[in-house]
């Protein structure tokens, strides 16, 4: 597609049997648009592949749009999409609103049908986790590009515009990331960068903006976030605990993975937990909301 004067790219997977009446009936989220926005350096390959069988299991119509030189532009992150200075919010709302007629013309009219009256959700790995965290955020007066968002090792900081409506989230990072630092990437004087890829921000870390979030946007009480339900669960030797803000007007979650790195133990090709795909999976079929 043509978008600001560039040739963009983005590509769809639709599950087979999306529109059966069976599987109509078995679940609201059917239908609904799971964008999956790749990492710096990565192609939208990783994210398919990855987010296929999520796709598969909820009947999300998964949309995987491709970063110029493998980035995006995202505040604090990262390469030529950034320097550019590109305005890839814009971009994926172009995405959103082709999305139909696109389906149409490659799936037919049943399944572009089935999307309009879906949801819109975003997941993200590190850039990405960025740019997803960016576009739920600044919408303006229009309503939120995505309806519920899960950011991997990758998160935006304070100066969140005001967010006409609530926006589940569930981000996932760990706490040994030496890409994208739990902690902030924030860099003080001559202090060694905390993070790749001349990332400096944000300053706050990955429990702040999630309280952040949890208040300004979801609006939870503020002590309800800072004293957040958590549930621990396991995986192979990677401890994982999910906190979650109470007393919300959306899901508000935070997962810390102790020993998760940045996700890319096995290179950038092949590389999430699969219980954390299912978490994210679960989490947006339970975010999804569908129009008459």
């Amino acid at each position: 597609m043509e978008y600001a004067g560039m040739r963009r790219q983005f590509s769809t997977y639709v599950p087979p049997g999306l529109c059966d009446s069976q599987a109509k009936a078995e679940a609201p989220g059917r239908g609904s648009a799971l964008f999956a926005l790749h990492c710096f350096g990565c192609t939208g390959g990783t994210m398919l592949e990855a987010f296929m069988p999520v796709a598969r299991r909820h009947g999300f119509i998964l949309v995987v749009p491709e970063g110029v030189d493998s980035s995006w532009s995202a505040v604090h992150c990262c390469g030529t999409a950034l320097e550019m200075g590109l305005d890839d919010v814009g971009f994926l709302r172009a995405v959103k609103d082709s999305l139909e007629d696109r389906l149409a013309a490659t799936h037919g009219r049943a399944v572009a049908d089935l999307a309009s009256r879906g949801s819109t959700f975003a997941t993200g790995w590190s850039n990405g986790g960025y740019l997803a965290m960016l576009a739920a955020a600044r919408s303006g007066p229009s309503p939120p590009l995505f309806q519920a968002i899960a950011p991997i090792s990758g998160f935006q900081d304070a100066g969140l515009a005001p967010v006409p409506q609530p926006v589940p989230l569930m981000m996932h990072h760990a706490e040994d990331d030496r890409f994208v630092s739990f902690d902030g990437c924030c860099r003080r004087g001559e202090t060694p960068p905390r993070c790749c890829c001349g990332i400096t921000g944000p300053c706050y870390s990955a429990p702040k903006v999630f309280e952040e979030w949890a208040v300004q946007v979801n609006r939870c009480e503020a002590d309800s976030a800072r004293k957040p339900i958590v549930v621990e669960w396991k995986h192979r030797r990677i401890g994982v605990t999910c906190s979650s803000a109470s007393r919300c007007a959306a899901n508000t979650t935070l997962c810390r993975h102790r020993r998760g790195g940045h996700f890319n133990q096995h290179g950038f090709s092949r590389t999430f937990p699969e219980a954390m795909i299912e978490a994210i999976g679960n989490f947006f079929a339970g975010s999804a909301v569908r129009s008459s």
